[in-house]
């Protein structure tokens, strides 16, 4: 069987600058699974977690930081204390004997 080419289908040309939509067209024929609504309250809240969670992370890192700055302040307070002429001495450090 022999088609002649006046009987195969051609296809349509492109469409022309002008004839096609500057606007959004939803697909048809399909079913949302999301409204949009609820993917921006969605994504708002994802944000806030992450920012919040960040937020909790360095206050607890500043925390430790506090608490070990606490710490040595304290024992350089016990040290200076106890022999405040040996601390920080050029004697104590560097004596050569003369």
């Amino acid at each position: 069987m022999h088609y002649a080419a006046s009987d195969v289908p051609k296809e349509p040309p492109p469409p022309a600058p002008s004839d096609r939509s500057t606007t959004f067209q939803p697909a048809t024929g399909g079913k949302e699974t999301y409204s949009g609504g609820t993917l921006l309250v969605s994504a708002y809240g994802v944000l806030w977690f992450i920012l919040l969670g960040w937020l909790f992370s360095m206050w607890r890192k500043q925390r430790a930081l506090d608490v070990r700055l606490h710490t040595r302040e304290t024992k350089i307070r016990n040290l200076t204390h106890r022999a405040p002429h040996t601390l920080f001495s050029s004697r104590a450090c560097c004596s050569s004997g003369s």
